[in-house]
């Protein structure tokens, strides 16, 4: 969870691994760690700007979007009988069409660049985080479905699992290659 107090953004320390690894102006002296409660909490100081955070949170807007589309489908085609990996391409795939469009058009505003490159670089990231996403579905999906006691439903959640890690992906690759200014 992202918390913004007095114009800092406290992240959980594995995030911090993330960001600092995939943007270059989170230097080192720009980081103080913090504690809040019992939690350990990285404030990037000066290093956001209320741009970069308004981006962000378009690029998340997008991204319920999306994951509303993605989940639907992915729901629809299961119930029809398709096999989880085929369901969960083709769903993640009308995601993609979506997500791409509105952030190139909304969230990153970028109408210069030619949008054949990049939405081959969008859909190469997007490809990496397919990968990502049905490893992770696919890892859990068993797991899951028997802790919840329904097997047939553990994909949902482990899709959501999947979800929540592959957006940091999805993020910082697309924002630092595929819509870099």
């Amino acid at each position: 969870m992202t918390i913004v107090m007095d114009g800092n953004v406290l992240i959980h320390g594995l995030f911090y691994q993330l960001v600092t690894g995939f943007t270059p102006r989170f230097r080192p002296e720009n980081i103080n760690w913090v504690m809040k409660g019992n939690q350990p909490m990285t404030v990037l100081s000066g290093s956001f700007s209320n741009k970069e955070i308004q981006r962000f949170a378009r690029f998340l807007t997008v991204g319920a979007v999306g994951t509303v589309l993605d989940f639907s489908l992915l729901t629809l085609f299961k119930l029809v009988g398709f096999p989880t990996i085929i369901a969960n391409s083709l769903s993640f795939t009308a995601g993609l069409l979506n997500n791409f469009t509105l952030n190139r058009l909304w969230t990153f505003q970028d109408r210069q660049t030619d949008w054949r490159r990049q939405f081959a670089q969008f859909a190469l990231v997007s490809l990496v985080g397919l990968a990502l996403n049905n490893f992770i579905v696919l890892s859990l999906e068993n797991a899951l479905g028997s802790v919840f006691g329904q097997p047939d439903w553990g994909y949902l959640p482990a899709k959501v699992i999947a979800t929540g890690l592959v957006v940091f992906w999805n993020y910082f690759a697309n924002r630092m290659w595929t819509f870099r200014k």
